[in-house]
């Protein structure tokens, strides 16, 4: 069963109202407290999406740092990756 509506990130009507049902019969079919199972289903319907979100969207430390790419700035001047060439490269190949 889907937990949540993927446009609106919360629990359908339909899904509250299954869950609602499920706790009325766990309960033993006893009414008079129907607002009561579909606020508890609300809410375990909204913490199940919200611990599903979490693992979804958190990746752990070093899974992060293992595909993390460094980015390198380019120089203020634009040499950034530039071979040096003329009398500077010369001095370093006769010093």
């Amino acid at each position: 069963m889907n937990t949540i509506d993927t446009q609106t990130k919360r629990p359908t009507h339909a899904q509250i109202a299954a869950r609602a049902y499920e706790l009325f019969v766990q309960r033993g079919g006893a009414h008079g407290s129907d607002v009561d199972d579909w606020l508890r289903a609300e809410r375990e319907l909204l913490a199940a999406a919200a611990a599903s979100n979490a693992v979804k969207t958190s990746a752990p430390v070093s899974a992060r740092e293992e595909t993390a790419v460094p980015i390198k700035a380019p120089a203020a001047n634009g040499t950034a990756g530039k071979q040096k060439t003329g009398a500077r490269q010369k001095k370093k190949s006769l010093g």
